[in-house]
């Protein structure tokens, strides 16, 4: 945890602290506001003024937004946002998707402070230095490229898809495949291959091949799930999971897959089409895999259809590119 921003303001500075990318810490003065969350989702607020201290409990939805407040045993009336995030009054710490929202401008402090956002205007009040030709895009003062529902910005460079809207898009096909202009034809693939059916039938991908791995037998490893991805990420995913391959979604930096294969399958298709390569299924395979514990090696999303397996248990995993041997489940989706 560190300081990663400060603002000076009147005669007072305040400081704020930021774990995971998540405001975790804010300092001013003698004054003080301690977050408390788990893992991704807000719980409650801690504060200290001139000695006293109190506390907020939070109600959260699926994206982090505040939905109502209980201060001292008083709740407070329920909080309801435009698609752009204002709600009025603007009042508290914490608002739309989780974010921080400054007392002052009533703007909301995105990307550990990089860009202040007005709901209001639904725009930044500064361009991206990622735009026009980087991941922020043509528009440099847009946010979430104008579809605040389905997608959110917490860095303040570029938009990410909320979680439980992809996943519902995957299941129950809200999502369309786009069809490939007329004439267009897969990548070339590569010979000495092992084929593999990835399910992705939306897309026309009845089968790809990839190249086979040299990293030898899984004979000692259990398929526990497929992870969706594209052909051009197999030999970064077969080295190993490392924090720069795993996702970063609203619920926090880990590796992400499904025991459900066409979960793994959607998300393979909707990636094929961002990345310009051919989507893939990937298997996912681990040791003792019922042993795994519930909240430190890995968590469940979206009523056990997603798994985030935490950074601390990366090197139990290995990925490979064909899919092999019978699935293995977890016991129970409630116990460790």
């Amino acid at each position: 945890m560190v300081p990663n921003a400060s603002i000076q303001r009147a005669g007072f500075r305040i400081n704020r602290f930021y774990c995971n990318g998540r405001i975790s810490n804010e300092l001013q003065g003698e004054s003080d506001i301690t977050v408390a969350q788990q893992g991704s989702q807000l719980l409650a607020l801690q504060f200290r003024k001139a000695g006293a201290r109190g506390s907020t409990l939070l109600a959260v939805d699926q994206q982090r937004s505040i939905l109502s407040r209980v201060d001292q045993y008083q709740p407070q009336p329920p909080l309801a946002y435009t698609p752009y995030g204002h709600h009025s009054p603007a009042s508290g710490y914490f608002g739309f998707n989780g974010e921080r929202l400054d007392s002052i401008t009533l703007h909301y402090l995105l990307g550990n402070g990089y860009r202040g956002f007005n709901p209001v205007l639904m725009r930044f009040n500064s361009p991206d230095n990622m735009s026009p030709f980087g991941r922020g895009g043509l528009n440099s003062y847009a946010y979430c490229q104008g579809d605040p529902i389905n997608l959110q910005d917490p860095s303040g460079h570029f938009a990410l898809g909320k979680f439980f809207s992809r996943i519902f898009r995957v299941l129950f096909g809200k999502s369309k495949a786009k069809a490939a202009p007329q004439g267009t034809q897969m990548p070339a693939v590569q010979s000495n291959t092992t084929e593999l059916t990835t399910g992705i039938n939306a897309a026309g991908f009845d089968s790809v091949s990839l190249p086979a791995s040299p990293r030898g037998s899984l004979s000692e490893y259990d398929l526990i799930g497929y992870h969706g991805s594209v052909q051009k990420h197999a030999a970064s995913l077969e080295a190993g999971v490392k924090s720069q391959t795993g996702g970063n979604d609203i619920y926090g930096s880990g590796f992400y897959f499904s025991q459900r294969k066409s979960v793994a399958s959607g998300f393979a298709e909707q990636r094929s089409h961002s990345n310009q390569s051919p989507g893939h299924v990937f298997g996912v395979y681990a040791k003792d895999f019922n042993k795994w514990v519930k909240g430190v090696d890995f968590d469940y999303y979206a009523d056990g259809i997603a798994l985030k397996v935490n950074p601390v248990a990366f090197d139990k995993l290995v990925i490979r590119g064909r899919v092999e041997g019978k699935l293995v489940r977890r016991q129970s989706i409630v116990g460790r």
